[in-house]
């Protein structure tokens, strides 16, 4: 019976010159995918017909496993859906939902563990609680999935949309990630690469931890509490990104908190609460990127040393630099929409430093309601005045040479051109009466308050 068994398994796969093929579903060599699993052999592919296969898959041998357009593995809730053990294994095309939620067990619709050069691609992976966890796996690929989070938990009781842990060489590109606690989780990762992925709705798009040497390129991280969160890691490169909408009381497009050595370039940063924060971090550069709309451009600690922003482009921010201490030295050739000097020499810098740090900021910080005037000219009018004639002192940032004309940067995400409009002296007065009327009706609290007819 044992020999009759295997003979009928071994003449059911088509061999080729890589292994043989085998099928899953109701007319295929097997039902069960774990059943093709057990008869498989390493360079063997399994490809699984359309259907909903309820059942967690170990793939412990080096195969290719396919599903068909409307194949899913649904795990009923227990551990993780899908676990690769197997080297050089493939996994491709499938549905994959089902997880368990246990945060203290890392259950994820996929699994990698141990296993070096493993590929997942073009997944759809759903209310799992991580998407994909990867550990002490080398040289992963995790191409074109798309990744939804448990969305009716609470963001810090969800997994995350990629978990990378002791995993180093990591291929990352083309995956859409949503409803997760973190997008891309990197923790001891070395020499990644992770490039035009998407990641919304996510407490950190990028969750960055001892991990050294890596490339961020081509990626959009839209809507989270922080885009990119970068921490205790070191010679980070940051191209072309997008670092878009993410807002909220303590919100931040690029957060770099004890990082060295990160070059970021041709960024857009834009419409976010805090653009760039920099805290306890040595000797990073930021260059032509565009710094545009956000509330606060680049919030810069003292604490660091040796950092570098030449050549950025700075529009349309309520406040574009905020400074904590003497920061000797950090800016240079950067164009700012607020500049007022002039270029007599012709040499495209203006003549004289610029001075970043307004006056306005501190009006807001003391009463946040006087926000309705920010995108009118009263404001910038106010900080021109407080420039020519200084009352009050407020920690500046100075650009010692100051571009005088914007540049065109590489971003190719944004168009540059009504920032450098400068208010005019008749708009900015009117502005200005009505800024100093709503501060006098606030300093007189309830006296001129509304109250309705009794009658």
């Amino acid at each position: 019976m044992v020999i009759t068994a295997s003979l009928s398994i071994l003449f059911a796969g088509a061999w080729t010159a890589n292994g043989a093929n085998w099928s899953v579903g109701p007319k295929g060599d097997f039902s069960t995918i774990s059943g093709a699993l057990e008869a498989a052999a390493d360079g063997d592919v399994i490809r699984v017909e359309r259907g909903d296969y309820q059942e967690r898959v170990l793939v412990d041998r080096s195969v290719q496993l396919v599903g068909n357009p409307g194949a899913v593995i649904d795990g009923q809730g227990q551990g993780s859906t899908v676990t690769v053990t197997a080297d050089g294994a493939v996994v491709q095309g499938f549905t994959v939902r089902g997880s368990g939620m246990r945060l203290t067990k890392d259950d994820a619709g996929i699994t990698i563990q141990g296993a070096a050069g493993v590929i997942v691609r073009g997944n759809r992976l759903e209310g799992n609680l991580h998407g994909i966890y990867v550990s002490e796996a080398a040289d992963a690929g995790l191409f074109e999935n798309v990744i939804s989070g448990p969305g009716h938990l609470i963001q810090e009781d969800r997994g995350n949309g990629i978990h990378m842990f002791h995993s180093p060489g990591a291929r990352i590109a083309r995956n859409q990630i949503t409803t997760t606690r973190d997008g891309v989780y990197f923790s001891f990762s070395h020499g990644a690469e992770v490039r035009d992925n998407r990641v919304t709705q996510a407490r950190y798009g990028l969750h960055y931890m001892y991990s050294d040497d890596n490339l961020f390129e081509g990626n959009l991280f839209e809507e989270n509490v922080a885009g990119a969160a970068l921490m205790f890691s070191n010679r980070l490169r940051l191209l072309d990104n997008q670092f878009v909408n993410n807002r909220g009381r303590r919100a931040y497009g690029l957060f770099l908190k004890a990082v060295g050595e990160v070059h970021a370039s041709g960024n857009l940063i834009a419409f976010n609460t805090t653009g760039v924060f920099v805290d306890q971090s040595n000797r990073n550069e930021l260059h032509g990127n565009l710094l545009v709309h956000n509330d606060v451009a680049v919030l810069l600690n003292a604490s660091g040393r040796h950092n570098r922003f030449e050549g950025n482009h700075f529009g349309g921010n309520l406040e574009d630099v905020r400074v904590d201490g003497t920061l000797p030295d950090a800016f240079s050739g950067n164009y700012w929409d607020t500049y007022a000097g002039l270029d007599l020499d012709g040499d495209g810098f203006g003549d004289s430093p610029h001075q970043s740090g307004e006056i306005y900021a501190e009006l807001i910080a003391r009463h946040p309601e006087l926000q309705l005037f920010v995108h009118g000219p009263a404001f910038r009018f106010l900080s021109q005045l407080e420039r020519w004639f200084p009352v009050v002192r407020i920690p500046r940032a100075m650009d010692v040479r100051p571009l005088a004309q914007p540049r065109e940067l590489r971003t190719g995400a944004y168009s540059l051109g009504a920032e450098s409009a400068k208010p005019s002296w008749t708009m900015g007065a009117l502005s200005l009466g009505g800024l100093l009327l709503a501060i006098y009706a606030r300093q007189r609290g309830g006296r001129y308050r509304w109250r309705p007819s009794k009658s």
